[in-house]
């Protein structure tokens, strides 16, 4: 295919003439010479010297381009004033290049002109947009309309609005609005006034610009203000648009490397890895006798880590000393990575609460002499990398963490255990519940159940067969040990618990045999002999949750007679760790006969609780007063009898420097101290409003007599 260069010029030169008469330049230069009258003949010979478009018709001529290459160029008049050049770009054998004059920079504005500026070195393009100049490839641009009503001034960031007659119309952007944070398309390069066509500057570097407040390189993003940018990025929910790099700084001929790269607006969302490590990372103890130390470590030479949304690098293995403590008294050691110094880090006295920070391990040190024999006593990693060594994420981490628990009862599972009635045979037991919602990680229906009306239950740990399918709870007859559960007034108690799934169809009730029974009613509600298995299997862990217990009464009368004691509400509850019988645990409730409290240091010393004193039904308060002090005993204690306080079975050895008596507010008080005169006499001791001690003889027989007579103490 032919190529064909079009120049439009002036003519203003003049071409040899192929006329007839043809003279040159030197001779036609001497007919015109000062003070000359150049005759009519020689005004014909400079007349046909010159080439005539309308006479001569189309001009071809060879023009010597280099040494060794030609080009043959048309010449054809278009009006009086233009002709146009036409190279014949065929005839071209070896062109390569074109040279521009490297040695100018900043020309004077021209529309059409191109030059080759020598400090930024690149060609220089002026067009119609006067005061903008276009660096050849080192910017991208964009002609657009401004019809926002307003000016829009050189370097604010603008957006695509709209279209008019093929023209893109640009406006304001905005990190707030969806509809402008997206459409970001680049910065003005020129004032633009409303209604007038202006260069928008898409990618490259932008001059002339006010980039105070920026330093060469910082990261410059789209602002909440119309058209503005910023050094920081913006939180959710306004959008993250990324606008370049800022350039040189300064007030007046500042430039910004423009890049635009529209991002997100849930930028913030990545927060939630704050304080983690990218990559599986692990953790090695080192002890030399003297000194003990943690080393971190991976695969590679570094780990990333994340800190406000951003991602640093760390280089491993980097090792750091622990503080030992000694054999008896060991000295707890957090590892950490803070954001401050992204350095590991040690301290005996926690993680910090004022910066974000990477946990790395929390470790319990002994003596350095121990820890190389023995291993340190405690090793916690805190592992927590965003993917592990084969790319599973922490997230699923935590999922896993969360399935393995026991499921957790939200509401409903309302159970109803009733007897029914036979015709003379065995009675049967009824079970019901109402539907509820659970737990696994996420929340699940769990459907009504009724034995009598389509459902079944199974019981799991059944010694012959488990998983036996009933649906009358009065068909279990034995215990886990095969003994029989039918024997006359033989106490027991079933188990009821939900399987929850995700499809209510699939969802499960099972029955937990107990390991034995009792022939009282007390014995099967106190189960002092942990008869009562609140076990889920493991396999169940993750689905099953507690519903009851059912404590019955069998009696043989009438083929076979049953009595639903107590439906003991299990829902909320949590099953025992281990296998086998158990009380179920909790955070709030605790039977009596298993809560202990030991001595810190001596745990042969134990305090028990014991409720049974309290009446059967009613719930008693103890409330601890504003006041630290010694619990006191009812054999020490003081009775009141109207206004007056008597002191019963006092003994000196335990109330030496106590308060026995007090009002409520501590202000009036009886006590005993070391310059008090104790006594025994037949009287009673009082405590007037005054707060003084006075003695009240009496001869009623009152069981607190003899008493010890306390003096007040001055």
């Amino acid at each position: 295919m032919k190529k064909t260069i079009i120049i439009l010029i002036f003519i203003t030169f003049v071409i040899n003439s192929f006329s007839q008469t043809e003279r040159n330049r030197a001779t036609l230069r001497g007919w015109f010479e000062t003070g000359d009258k150049p005759t009519q003949s020689q005004f014909q010979d400079l007349i046909e010297s010159m080439y005539n478009f309308q006479d001569d018709g189309a001009l071809s001529t060879i023009l010597k381009t280099s040494d060794t290459t030609t080009l043959l160029v048309t010449i054809t008049q278009l009006n009086d004033s233009l002709a146009v050049f036409q190279p014949d770009i065929d005839s071209l054998e070896d062109v390569k290049f074109i040279d521009f004059d490297t040695t100018q920079s900043s020309l004077d504005y021209q529309n059409g002109r191109l030059y080759f500026d020598y400090v930024r070195q690149n060609l220089v393009f002026y067009n119609n947009q006067t005061g903008s100049s276009w660096d050849i490839g080192r910017e991208g641009r964009l002609l657009a309309v401004n019809n926002t009503g307003s000016q829009i001034d050189n370097g604010e960031v603008v957006y695509i609005s709209g279209d008019s007659d093929g023209i893109r119309t640009i406006a304001l952007a905005n990190a707030k609005w969806d509809s402008t944070a997206t459409a970001t398309i680049g910065f003005a390069t020129v004032n633009i006034a409303n209604g007038d066509t202006g260069e928008v500057a898409l990618w490259g570097e932008i001059n002339d610009l006010n980039t105070t407040g920026c330093t060469t390189g910082e990261q410059i993003y789209l602002d909440t203000m119309d058209g503005g940018w910023r050094t920081t990025q913006l939180e959710s929910p306004n959008w993250l648009v990324q606008l370049g790099n800022c350039g040189k700084v300064d007030n007046d001929s500042g430039s910004i490397n423009a890049s635009i790269e529209i991002r997100s607006k849930t930028q913030s969302v990545i927060g939630i890895f704050n304080g983690a490590i990218l990559e599986s990372h692990t953790i090695t103890m080192l002890t030399d006798g003297s000194t003990v130390k943690l080393s971190l470590a991976n695969d590679g030479d570094f780990l990333t880590l994340f800190f406000d949304a951003t991602t640093y690098r760390f280089s491993v293995p980097d090792t750091i000393q622990l503080t030992a403590g000694n054999d008896v008294s060991p000295t707890r050691n957090w590892v950490y990575i803070p954001e401050s110094t992204k350095a590991l880090t040690v301290s005996t006295v926690g993680f910090p609460s004022d910066e974000q920070f990477i946990p790395i391990a929390d470790i319990l040190v002994q003596s350095a002499a121990s820890a190389q024999t023995y291993g340190v006593y405690k090793v916690h990693a805190w592992t927590d990398h965003i993917t592990d060594a084969v790319g599973q994420g922490h997230m699923s981490h935590i999922n896993k963490w969360i399935r393995t628990q026991n499921a957790t009862w939200l509401n409903g599972v309302e159970p109803t255990v009733t007897v029914g009635t036979n015709g003379g045979g065995k009675d049967t037991i009824k079970w019901s519940s109402t539907s509820g919602n659970a737990l696994q990680l996420h929340e699940h229906a769990y459907p009504a159940q009724d034995l009598q009306n389509g459902n079944h239950a199974h019981v799991i740990n059944d010694e012959t067969t488990p998983y036996t399918v009933i649906t009358d709870l009065g068909a279990i007859t034995t215990d886990t040990e095969g003994n029989t559960l039918e024997s006359n007034n033989t106490f027991y108690s079933l188990v009821a618990w939900g399987s929850i799934s995700e499809d209510s169809v699939d969802c499960q009730l099972f029955v937990n045999k107990p390991s034995g029974s009792y022939s009282t009613e007390t014995g099967v509600t106190n189960d002092a002999n942990r008869y009562s298995i609140y076990t889920i299997p493991i396999e169940y862990r993750g689905t099953g949750f507690l519903i009851a217990r059912i404590n019955i009464r069998y009696q043989t009368s009438g083929s076979g007679t049953f009595t639903i004691i107590d439906t003991e509400d299990l829902r909320g509850l949590f099953p025992p760790v281990g296998a086998g019988s158990g009380t179920p645990s909790s955070s709030s409730i605790f039977y009596d006969n298993v809560f202990q409290v030991q001595n810190v240091t001596d745990n042969t010393k134990i305090l028990e609780f014991d409720v049974s004193g309290v009446t059967t039904g009613t719930t008693r308060t103890l409330t601890v007063p504003d006041s630290s002090g010694i619990v006191a005993l009812k054999e020490h204690t003081v009775q009141l009898i109207g206004d007056s306080a008597y002191i019963k079975n006092a003994q000196v050895d335990t109330l030496y420097n106590e308060i026995i008596y007090s009002d409520s507010s501590f202000n009036k008080s009886v006590y005993i101290s070391e310059n008090a005169t104790i006594e025994t006499d037949a009287s009673r001791v009082k405590v007037d409003s005054n707060g003084d001690i006075i003695f009240e003889s009496t001869s009623d027989g009152s069981t607190f007599i003899p008493l010890l007579i306390l003096s007040k103490d001055e």
